[in-house]
């Protein structure tokens, strides 16, 4: 008992020390940034003291990307440059506070960038390039009157203005949705033809916006999407592959959008068509690190046509190339390209009822991702393999593997501490889905709460005591959870659980 009190106290001394260390200030190299521990409001009266806009970072502690920014962009020493022209306000969207400040300007990726006014207008959402210039040139055009604000009022006086249009269209997301799609038919609408300068930079966006929403669409809706907008999406392809396009499908990465489509659509001959294409053209000059973003596609591609051999040839090309290339666990475009391909070829394997070899992809993901040291991948990977290993009844492996990753204190000294108590729940959660909890997963689950008592980590700690048939205590810790809950389906989740479990209670 007085082992579990000291046990407990630990833990609870370390949960103030974190969030000491995280208050309304927190260090990014030499430079003090405002977090999403302030209210917007008390960021305002900073910003209107000092006579300065606002330049919001909104990151994740699981995002690759996001952590990359940091080295090469937010701790280096010409980054004063920027800290002299604005206020900085760092938002970390795991925690209750960035997921409110997400949630209320619709922040739909990570990193993301946003400019206010010192009296609050959100001026513009940015996509500069990541370096100091990029981001000095951006803050200059937003004062210079070259922002989302500016431009939209001036588009209020003259609806019609093609130039205007094309760049408001350049700083919206798929979070405006309609309202962008309206944009770009009128732009199109004035002038069909695909040879015209403006007409063509919006086409190239149109098909850009037709690929990205299918990502916010499911089963039916997104069959009948994707069938509907077939023809105007293969017409802009059509219009200028593959040397005529300048702007979103210019490169691998619009190649990569452009096999997505077709890889989405279930159109496999045509994904294998363009990439064929793609490597006659490139003859003896292909790159993986340059070109794994149609790779992306490409080799799930294979497995969706049961062309299995292929797919492993490629995937052991890419993985060699990887080994003899070290300094790729930097490279977070390579990285988040090469564990995308893993990812599909392992929902294909699973599609395919190919389970074994989908564990075996895993296996390798995880080895690829602990050798390259990108330790947030490898926890998501070993976790998806557990559950792989769940699938082939080999539950007693899986238990295994997950017990090793939450002993592994090597893998966790090198998690940053809001990744820790992610990870812990991700753990915990596993097991719960997994069927195999104990009294190692109630101690999982509870840390993970106690290190962030947030809404899922109360629900994971629920659903472990339910395992166990604590319904009494789990009917409890639920409902704390759904109080602390927004968002609408969890809610129901956990409502639902609620009344299930209540039955149960004698």
């Amino acid at each position: 008992m007085k082992k579990t009190f000291f046990i407990l106290c630990g833990v609870m001394l370390f949960v103030v020390m974190v969030y000491a260390q995280r208050g309304k200030t927190e260090f990014i190299g030499k430079f003090p940034w405002y977090t999403e521990q302030n209210t917007f409001e008390e960021i305002l009266q900073i910003a209107q003291k000092a006579n300065k806009p606002i330049l919001a970072v909104f990151s994740a502690t699981w995002c690759g990307p996001c952590q990359e920014l940091k080295t090469s962009l937010l701790k280096t020493d010409e980054f004063k440059k920027i800290t002299d022209e604005v206020v900085l306000l760092y938002i970390e969207q795991t925690t209750k506070e960035g997921a409110a400040y997400s949630s209320k300007y619709k922040v739909l990726g990570s990193p993301s960038f946003r400019i206010f006014s010192p009296q609050g207008i959100l001026l513009d959402k940015g996509f500069p390039e990541r370096t100091v210039d990029g981001f000095l040139k951006w803050i200059s055009d937003v004062n210079a009157g070259n922002n989302f604000y500016e431009l939209s009022r001036k588009l209020e006086k003259n609806p019609n203005d093609r130039e205007t249009l094309v760049k408001i269209i350049d700083k919206m997301d798929g979070s405006e949705g309609s309202v962008l799609l309206d944009y770009l038919q009128r732009v199109i609408k004035s002038n069909p033809d695909f040879n015209d300068e403006i007409s063509h930079k919006a086409y190239e966006k149109l098909a850009y916006y037709i690929q990205g929403s299918i990502h916010f669409k499911e089963g039916k809706e997104k069959e009948e999407y994707l069938a509907g907008q077939q023809r105007m999406f293969q017409e802009i392809v059509s219009a200028y592959y593959p040397d005529e396009f300048k702007y979103e499908f210019k490169g691998n990465f619009g190649l990569n959008y452009i096999l997505n489509w077709f890889y989405q659509s279930r159109q496999f001959d045509k994904v294998l068509f363009y990439f064929n294409d793609f490597l006659k053209r490139k003859g003896d000059s292909l790159d993986f690190d340059q070109d794994i973003p149609v790779f992306a596609i490409a080799v799930p591609n294979f497995i969706s046509i049961e062309k299995f051999a292929e797919a492993e040839r490629w995937i052991a090309r890419i993985c060699d190339f990887s080994k003899q290339n070290e300094n790729l666990s930097s490279d977070q475009r390579f990285i988040h390209f090469y564990s995308e391909i893993f990812n599909e070829v392992i929902k294909n394997y699973e599609k395919k009822g190919q389970i074994a070899s989908a564990e075996k992809s895993a296996k390798i993901r995880t080895e690829e991702m602990m050798r390259l040291r990108q330790w947030m991948q490898a926890v998501l990977s070993i976790t998806s393999q557990a559950k792989i290993l769940g699938k082939m009844d080999k539950k007693e492996e899986a238990k295994k593997l997950l017990i090793a990753l939450y002993k592994n204190d090597a893998l966790f000294k090198n998690l940053n501490k809001l990744s820790v108590p992610y990870t812990l729940n991700l753990i915990a959660w596993t097991m719960v889905e997994l069927k195999i909890v104990d009294q190692m997963s109630l101690e999982i689950a509870e840390k993970a709460m106690a290190l962030n008592p947030r809404a899922a980590s109360k629900n994971t700690l629920a659903c472990a005591h339910a395992e166990l048939g604590n319904f009494k205590y789990a009917v409890k810790i639920e409902k704390e959870a759904l109080a602390e809950e927004n968002d609408e389906s969890s809610r129901q989740e956990y409502a639902n659980r609620i009344r299930a479990w209540q039955v149960k209670i004698k």
